[in-house]
């Protein structure tokens, strides 16, 4: 295997002959949000796009549910496209579902090529004087720090002990015994409330995502601040001084046109935190 050899995935309904790409990070300009960090001169990105959930035939989204499969992320962005009104993005979605196919058939190849990005990604940071920093599952959620280099038998986070990888996930059985350079948020869906609570109650911080960029005084008692300022979520924490030892809710906008329209209770709505506000008011 290597750069340009074809692969046969399936994409948007159609059969096509996908030809391994030259990188298979993507940098941080290339996602609106994490170029925000950007900006911020601290630290240089690097972001994995996996395709989510049973997209590409493997499941990288073992917790998704309903809601977070109808309003993925994958489908906003440069994945949002529409087509006699349906939304569809094939250059986008064949990316992901051939990277997630190198991945899982190609293993010893993927890791290879892989390393060899981050290698290169380390040198340029370091003539830029910036830190590195990783988002292996950008529109997934596989456990990297379970998955090991067939050739070294190690993981991507112990290779790279002085690279910050951050995620988030809904699989609150990787929030224990986390790596210290791999940085955890949980993920909020209409179907984990218990979870998310348990998650804050360890001091995990949660994302939860709201229709506009409007959000309440407090999530269920924990404190609430903006998610969309940045992407560096393991400097959440440092930046907004929190030292409670509980975890904070992550305010996050949703984003692309379906989010905009879910009724599945993954996105909260205004009215939803609104009446709990006034109702709270009101005991008060």
């Amino acid at each position: 295997m290597q750069v340009g050899d074809k692969i046969k995935i399936t994409a948007d309904g159609k059969t096509v002959n996908w030809k391994v790409p030259i990188y298979l990070l993507t940098p941080g300009h290339g996602n609106m949000k994490i170029a925000k960090s950007e900006k911020l001169g601290i630290y240089s990105t690097k972001a994995l796009h996996l395709a989510p959930s049973t997209m590409s035939g493997y499941n990288t989204c073992p917790k998704a549910s309903k809601g977070c499969k109808a309003v993925c992320l994958t489908y906003s962005g440069q994945g949002q496209c529409y087509r006699q009104g349906e939304l569809y993005n094939s250059r986008v979605h064949r990316s992901r579902i051939g990277k997630t196919i190198l991945l899982h058939e190609h293993k010893a190849f993927f890791f290879k090529k892989l390393k060899r990005e981050i290698d290169n990604f380390i040198i340029k940071c370091a003539k830029k004087g910036t830190k590195p920093a990783i988002r292996l599952n950008c529109t997934s959620d596989l456990p990297w720090e379970k998955i090991k280099d067939p050739s070294s038998r190690k993981s991507l986070i112990e290779l790279y002990p002085n690279v910050q990888f951050y995620d988030y996930t809904k699989i609150l059985s990787r929030l224990n015994n986390v790596p210290e350079n791999y940085f955890l948020n949980f993920s909020r869906s209409e179907s984990n409330e218990k979870e998310v609570i348990k998650a804050l109650e360890m001091g995990i911080n949660v994302c939860v995502v709201f229709l506009k960029d409007e959000y309440p005084s407090n999530y269920k008692g924990y404190r609430i601040i903006d998610g969309d300022k940045t992407d560096l979520r393991f400097l959440d924490n440092k930046f907004f001084e929190n030292h409670t030892g509980k975890g904070i809710v992550v305010g996050l906008k949703s984003k692309g046109w379906k989010s905009k329209k879910d009724l599945s209770g993954f996105v909260i709505l205004p009215e939803q935190w609104k009446e709990i506000e006034n109702i709270q008011k009101a005991v008060a």
